[in-house]
């Protein structure tokens, strides 16, 4: 497909973490997978997807899927967005800007149900 299948390198203290995309199946359908110290997310804590990986302050921030919804993890600790949908590794036009990452923050779009949600994820000063 078009999207990159590689979507980044961190190093946070002594871990580092790499995002890619694992495609599935069909044009452009792909699952976002994070490594940490050469470990899956998601064999590791029972994810079936990670992505939109980013540092916030020195601390990974990352989307995870689990039994159908959409959540956050930051510093380890896990963030309930319960979100139905958060786009990620869709091809073309705007959709593949989402999420958006910059210094120290992500914004998305994501759904919950029939409703569409803008939000971001930061430290703002």
């Amino acid at each position: 497909g078009p999207a990159p299948n590689l979507h980044g390198l961190w190093v946070i203290g002594e871990d580092w973490y790499l995002e890619v995309a694992e495609s599935t199946s069909g044009f452009g359908a792909s699952r976002g997978i994070i490594v940490q110290n050469g470990k899956s997310l998601l064999d590791r804590l029972g994810y079936d997807e990670a992505f939109g990986f980013i540092r916030i302050e020195g601390k990974p921030f990352y989307f995870f899927s689990q039994g159908g919804k959409v959540n956050a993890s930051f510093g380890g600790e896990e963030i309930p967005l319960v979100y139905d949908e958060v786009l990620h590794y869709q091809c073309c036009s705007g959709a593949r800007n989402n999420p958006i990452k910059s210094e120290d923050m992500i914004s998305y779009f994501a759904r919950r149900g029939e409703t569409w949600y803008y939000a971001e994820a930061g430290i703002f000063r």
